[in-house]
């Protein structure tokens, strides 16, 4: 009768005398432990994406009064950017011409259409525009886009306000901002 009562005590788990935890005790901690990391990582990344499209409008509209200012001054929008240019060279963020509809495709920059309807397409102006290099950047590290129309953003033609729109999307392609 000893040997049975000395039998049982090797064999259960929840001895009072034990000395470590059972794989079931650690494999319960370790579930419990891995819900709450993934309940919280999922709220850290959400947060991290709601501040990051925060900083994206605020540097939106931070662009968007530069190039308001500049046709204050200068009676037009300003032309594109070219892509390729290093951050650390001096035609960074500047125009590709003050002729923008003289522009032609070229490295970095790219036009859609002909004649009057001419699209031409780069990246900020930001130099041009006298903004930090960094708005030339949405908060991921991309090169933003910057796209006129040739005739808008040309020394000597008449600038019309409403005579175009941006739309910006996110990556599902739904409108992130609101339409003038």
């Amino acid at each position: 009768m000893q040997k049975i009562h000395m039998l049982r005590e090797r064999i259960s788990p929840f001895r009072p005398n034990s000395k470590g935890f059972s794989l079931i005790e650690v494999v319960i901690v370790l579930l419990i432990a891995g819900i709450i990391m993934s309940i919280v990582s999922t709220g850290l990344l959400h947060f991290y994406n709601l501040t990051k499209q925060k900083d994206a409008r605020t540097r939106l509209e931070f662009v968007s009064e530069a190039v308001e200012e500049f046709i204050k001054f200068n009676g037009r929008l300003p032309c594109p950017a070219s892509y390729i240019n290093p951050i650390d060279t001096v035609d960074f963020g500047r125009e590709a011409s003050h002729l923008c509809r003289d522009v032609v495709a070229a490295a970095g920059i790219f036009v859609n259409g002909a004649g009057d309807d001419k699209v031409v397409i780069g990246g900020v102006p930001v130099r041009s525009i006298n903004i930090p290099d960094e708005y030339a950047f949405d908060p991921w590290g991309n090169r933003m886009t910057y796209a006129v129309t040739a005739i808008q953003a040309t020394d000597g033609e008449i600038y019309y306000e409403y005579d175009g729109k941006i739309i910006v999307r996110d990556s599902n392609g739904n409108v992130i901002t609101n339409e003038a």
